[in-house]
């Protein structure tokens, strides 16, 4: 819809994206400099592999207290603690000297304020942007994912070699800083109380709301032994494994094979990765929309680009490792630096673009009413190759004496097996609620005494069970009687 004539020519809502975008800038700036600044601090593979890990001990372990916690007190309020948190974090690393398990502590804080980012942006986009704007404006927002790496690592450089590693913290911290200061002052997590809000606006934002859902028992069996979720899920985790790998090494890599290289050809190979990545994935959403306009189902629209994506990095990856150095403590490369950025520009961009509009638009297919959870669930998960996989990179590095080809194999391997797992999703509503595993689960999980729950199983039984159950069987023996009708998505 147009907005209403008298409306500001950047509405309110829309500022508010362009304040989360710029936050999502400041996470990956706060995500990335260690991965610039850690071969100034350390000489050790295996400590900076134990180092890069850190981060995502503290990102596994926060991510279902941080979703608790920006549905209990709000977005607004959530983001703008756990963004003063990583910062300060961020600047408390300058004065650790270099101390191991003091970078280490605060690297595990940074992590668990930064799982608090996603569900608290979730929260404000939920309540604050309509239906028809919210796929755009989430897109929108992760963009500021590359960037932000990008500007750390055209940035970082010059700042470690003329200043030093500390000031690499000091900026990313200061940015955080500013940003939550701008942000505190202006977002709030209900639109109704902020005060430049138009009443038109604020009428369209609640107009456009979709209708509440019931809250109900979890199916949590349901969920747990669904195919396509699981099949997602494994798709998702594989793919982090080579997205964490190459946001912790890639600068280690440049470096180390080509130390003789200007700072600036280092730092452009470094970010130009995620300049394909940033472009990749802004062009799978309007790919995989004609493709559905054209009449190709949501399902195969989804494989098809993951397929595509997945296996274009993998052939990337393939063919880095054939440039990069195989090891035994000879650190030559078997290319040039041009070839090697091109390889991982191909890997990388071409992973983003199979998982932007593959595995990771598929959560909200899968369920309407636990999409969000599901999505949640995938992600505490999906957080375990940054810890496994920067460990064993750290690992695998000082016992092959710099054997980098492998390290690009394992993760050419890793997307193939994401590609082929996903094969067994499907985009469309699972009816969780609706299935006899979520019915039986509900049973499980409902205590005596509450709504849905019986204190004996018995012929009070059926009286007894709540809304939930009740519906649920009824939709069960209502789909025995006449074929089920497809369910409209909400965009």
């Amino acid at each position: 819809k147009n907005p209403p004539t008298g409306m500001p020519r950047l509405s309110t809502r829309k500022s508010l994206i362009l304040l989360l975008w710029l936050g999502d800038v400041c996470l990956y700036m706060a995500r990335t400099n260690v991965s610039v600044a850690i071969g100034a601090m350390f000489s050790s593979d295996a400590a900076e592999g134990r180092m890069l890990a850190a981060f995502y001990c503290g990102y596994f372990a926060f991510q279902t207290p941080a979703g608790w916690l920006a549905s209990r007190f709000g977005g607004s309020r959530v983001l703008t603690a756990a963004v003063a948190v990583w910062s300060l974090a961020s600047a408390a690393s300058c004065f650790t000297r270099g101390a191991f398990a003091a970078l280490f502590a605060l690297r595990v804080l940074v992590g668990c304020a930064e799982a608090c980012c996603y569900p608290s942006m979730a929260q404000l986009v939920s309540v604050w942007i309509p239906t028809s704007e919210r796929s755009s404006s989430w897109a929108f927002i992760t963009t500021g994912e590359p960037a932000g790496t990008v500007l750390m690592l055209l940035l970082g450089p010059f700042l470690l070699v003329s200043t030093g590693w500390r000031s690499v913290f000091l900026v990313s911290a200061a940015c955080g800083l500013a940003w939550m200061v701008a942000f505190a002052s202006f977002a709030t997590s209900d639109p109704a109380r902020h005060r430049c809000i138009s009443a038109e606006e604020l009428a369209l934002i609640h107009a456009s709301r979709p209708p509440e859902v019931a809250r109900g028992v979890t199916p949590w069996r349901a969920i747990l032994t669904n195919r396509p979720f699981l099949c997602t899920a494994t798709c998702h985790c594989l793919y982090n494994w080579t997205f964490y790998i190459g946001l912790s090494w890639i600068d280690k890599f440049l470096h180390t094979t080509w130390p003789n290289a200007s700072s600036a050809n280092l730092a452009a190979a470094s970010a130009a990765p995620y300049v394909a990545l940033f472009a990749c994935s802004a062009a799978s959403g309007v790919v995989a929309d004609r493709l559905e306009t054209r009449g190709l189902s949501p399902t195969r629209t989804r494989k098809l680009i993951n397929s595509a994506g997945l296996l274009g990095g993998a052939a990337g990856f393939g063919a880095l490792s054939c440039v990069a150095p195989c090891g035994g403590g000879s650190s030559a490369p078997r290319g040039s630096i041009v070839a090697a950025t091109a390889c991982l520009s191909v890997a990388i961009g071409m992973a983003g673009f199979g998982s932007s509009a593959g595995y990771w638009a598929t959560f909200g297919d899968l369920s309407r009413r636990h999409g969000a959870l599901l999505l949640a669930m995938s992600n505490t998960a999906a957080s375990l190759p940054g810890i496994v996989g920067n460990t064993a990179t750290g690992q695998l590095l000082a016992s092959t004496r710099g054997d980098w080809a492998l390290v690009f194999r394992l993760c050419a391997g890793s997307l193939v097996l994401g590609a082929l797992a996903f094969l067994g999703s499907e985009a469309r509503d699972q009816l969780l609620d609706d299935s006899p595993r979520g019915m039986l689960s509900s049973k499980l999980l409902v205590a005596p005494g509450e709504p849905g729950g019986s204190e004996e199983e018995g012929s009070g039984a059926s009286t007894a069970a709540g809304p939930t159950v009740q519906a649920a069987r009824g939709a069960e023996a209502s789909s025995n009687s006449q074929p089920t009708q497809p369910l409209a998505l909400p965009p």
